[in-house]
């Protein structure tokens, strides 16, 4: 019995901190590009591409990311109307990164039953988007 306890305890440690793992990476990462930069080129980013009308979900192109974007290594971005989703990592399940709300711009992202946000700095939260 305590075998079985140990095991599970062990593999619920090792789940948790796999979890962790990216999150703590783009907080690295994010303290290096800095906030306000981060934020900043957004913001000029969001303008250029939402100055004519748009759809609600814009995949940008790797050569049109601002350096802030490429430092966090990030697999894709997407522009949505309220902000930035720099996407970190993504499985089967679904899809986590770094959001981001351009600077100027005073919205808080909305969860759903399948959208999470957890607040980082001001105007920039984890995500989680599940499938």
């Amino acid at each position: 019995m305590k075998t079985r306890a140990s095991f599970l305890l062990a593999w619920c440690a090792i789940a948790v901190a796999s979890c962790e793992r990216p999150r703590q990476r783009a907080r690295k990462l994010l303290e290096k590009v800095g906030a306000g930069a981060l934020r900043h080129e957004a913001a000029l980013l969001y303008k250029d591409l939402f100055a004519a009308e748009r759809p609600g979900l814009i995949t940008i192109k790797r050569n049109d990311w601002p350096a802030s974007f490429r430092a966090l290594q990030p697999l894709t971005v997407g522009a949505y109307r309220d902000g930035f989703a720099i996407a970190i990592e993504r499985g089967s399940e679904g899809e986590s990164g770094i959001y981001v709300i351009p600077s100027q711009m005073d919205v808080e992202p909305r969860g759903t039953q399948r959208t999470r946000f957890e607040r980082l700095a001001e105007g920039i939260y984890w995500y989680s988007f599940d499938l």
